[in-house]
């Protein structure tokens, strides 16, 4: 079995709690004060406070928290990771396909084994989500680059995320759920059918390619000249300036919106109740100011 001594030293409860690998496993009581704290990400600048209970040859176990609009950066792990949603909310995400399920106090979800992911908090509070991984914790290339320091110049995951209103739309080798804005949520069963559009069913995509900058977009329906969902930003988030070409409709349902118009000095401030007109093609960012996050209805049509 190859020796990473560096992984080691990096995390060093590397299968050795409650009981060190080679030595007979016994019961333990693990109370909450004694868990092991750390705090630390793939790349530089973005710590992720995580506690661990458990490591040992056969399962990996432990609590990390997203603060309120943060995020964790993409990875991923030899065998499936199960996440139960302690409090908060997450919004779990394949970087590879734009894929993303939301995640609410008391819902659970697995990450397949291999599969790259990482998560946004667009909320107002704390995330604290307790994962499970049995046998093997990361892959032998993220230990390669922990032995060779190369893990902040090349990162855990080396492609970039597939996002709405990012610079590309799709990995090779991948699927795009960004395919599925052309038509959302599918047919009806018949021409004239009603169509209860559940939460559940929404289109859910991290919209942005960077992280601090990024909101969420909530979609319950979509074609080739229309949307419709919602936009949420957490406290304090202003977001990368972007032009579609869509005239939007903006009504601020909660907080307040900023929508800056880029280029100019000109800045439209919404409350709730008041609505934002924003014809296509003219490039604009949003800032969510005040105590707490903002959150938007949308309606969007194309301009050929």
């Amino acid at each position: 079995m190859t020796e990473y001594p560096k992984y080691r030293a990096l995390w060093p409860p590397y299968q050795s709690i409650p009981y060190a690998a080679g030595d007979e496993p016994r019961p333990a009581l693990l109370r909450a004060a004694d868990h092991r704290f750390d705090a630390w990400a793939p790349a530089p600048g973005n710590a992720t406070p995580s506690w661990t209970w458990v490591s040992t040859p056969h399962i990996n176990a432990g609590m990390f928290a997203v603060p309120a609009g943060c995020w964790f950066d993409p990875g991923d792990h030899p065998n499936p990771e199960p996440y139960y949603i302690v409090k908060g909310t997450l919004h779990l995400s394949n970087p590879d396909t734009s894929d993303v399920v939301e995640l609410r106090a008391g819902d659970a979800a697995n990450i397949p084994a291999w599969a790259n992911h990482h998560g946004y908090n667009f909320g107002d509070e704390d995330c604290h989500i307790a994962w499970w991984v049995p046998g093997e914790m990361h892959t032998d290339l993220f230990k390669q680059k922990v032995e060779a320091d190369t893990l902040y110049e090349l990162g855990w995951y080396e492609r970039r995320p597939v996002v709405l209103n990012g610079d590309h739309d799709r990995n090779e080798g991948f699927a795009s759920r960004l395919d599925q804005l052309r038509s959302w949520p599918g047919e009806p069963r018949t021409e004239v059918d009603m169509m209860r559009l559940d939460r559940t069913t929404w289109l859910h995509l991290i919209t942005g390619d960077e992280p601090r900058q990024a909101y969420l977009t909530s979609f319950w329906y979509c074609d080739e000249r229309a949307r419709a969902g919602e936009m949420r930003l957490p406290v304090r988030r202003d977001t990368k300036p972007e032009s579609v070409p869509f005239e939007k409709v903006i009504c601020v349902t909660a907080g307040t919106l900023v929508t800056a118009l880029t280029g100019t000095m000109d800045v439209l401030r919404a409350e709730v109740g008041d609505v934002v007109f924003l014809p296509a093609n003219v490039e604009h960012s949003f800032m969510s100011v005040g105590e707490a996050g903002t959150t938007a209805v949308v309606g969007m049509a194309r301009v050929d």
